[in-house]
């Protein structure tokens, strides 16, 4: 597990330009067999009580609430 989530390295282009490589902290690779998973494992302890969870492909957001406000 340890090989298949760390050295992970992204690099973007955009027209031709490349930029330098820099490391992936977080995250599964695209595309992979395990990352559906991994996803479901990773957000299956989210708080409930006064937040608003959203999800979409492999973005989160959580919103929370406190009565002071």
């Amino acid at each position: 597990m340890r090989s298949y989530l760390r050295d992970r390295t992204f690099r973007t282009k955009i027209t031709d330009q490349i930029s330098d490589l820099f490391p992936i902290q977080a995250g599964v690779p695209q595309g992979s067999v395990l990352g559906p998973l991994l996803f479901v494992l990773y957000t299956s302890d989210f708080p409930t009580s006064n937040t608003t969870t959203g999800t979409f492909a492999d973005d989160t957001v959580i919103l929370a609430t406190h009565a002071d406000q």
